[in-house]
């Protein structure tokens, strides 16, 4: 008897801690898709503007050639890209989020496709 009160304590004591685990990886899987979600607008928007700029300087260039450089026009080029780079980033770990968010709800919280 004392054997089966240890053994089922112990139990309720691992059922405890697996609880209070689920509840730390899910609020920790929220914060991130939360952070994610916050950037996704920025980085689309600052994406948005250094292409813009970039074909801006393109155009620059063709129109005055003394004026606008080569370097000038290669700068925005590439911090154009740089720019897409950290928003795919960004839209990378939204989705790592949305991910871990249905995970560990086991399918509680679903985003649409």
């Amino acid at each position: 008897m004392d054997r089966a009160r240890d053994l089922a304590s112990r139990a309720d004591a691992v059922v405890d801690k697996t609880r209070h685990l689920i509840a730390l990886e899910t609020e920790d899987a929220f914060l991130k898709w939360q952070e994610a979600a916050r950037l996704l607008p920025l980085t689309r928007e600052a994406a948005e503007k250094a292409y813009l700029l970039g074909r801006k300087t393109q155009e620059s260039r063709a129109a005055e050639p003394q004026r606008v450089t080569v370097k000038d026009v290669l700068d925005a080029l590439v911090h154009g890209e740089q720019s897409r780079a950290r928003h795919n980033e960004a839209l990378h770990q939204y989705l790592l989020g949305v991910a871990a968010l249905e995970r560990v709800t086991a399918g509680g919280i679903c985003f649409p496709q």
